[in-house]
């Protein structure tokens, strides 16, 4: 999002984070995935820049907190199946014991 500058769509992203930090899954950005161990943050706003924000997370059960895979400015209320695929197959790389992350 930073190399495509979007500052709002950022700013969107910082404000969700920091209420998933905050109030964990109670978080008003906080949506389950159906059928997925995946969550995402949606802004309750519509269209646009901001509205287009989302971010893909999961919460780690043996941990009080989430673990964040990525996070896009896209049209439409469909989740991008890439980056879905590539967030589950790092859960499943995490619980199968294997390092991930930078």
């Amino acid at each position: 999002m930073a190399v495509t500058a979007h500052p709002r769509a950022i700013a969107t992203a910082i404000e969700m984070l920091r209420d998933l930090h905050l109030l964990g899954n109670r978080s008003r950005f906080a949506r389950k995935l159906q059928g997925l161990p995946l969550w995402e943050l949606k802004p309750l706003s519509r269209g646009g820049e901001q509205g287009g924000v989302r971010v893909y997370f999961t919460f780690i059960e043996s941990q009080p907190t989430a673990m964040l895979f990525n996070a896009e400015v896209k049209s439409g209320d469909s989740p991008n199946a890439a980056k879905l695929r590539e967030a589950l197959e790092i859960l499943t790389a995490f619980r199968d014991g294997v390092e991930v992350g930078v």
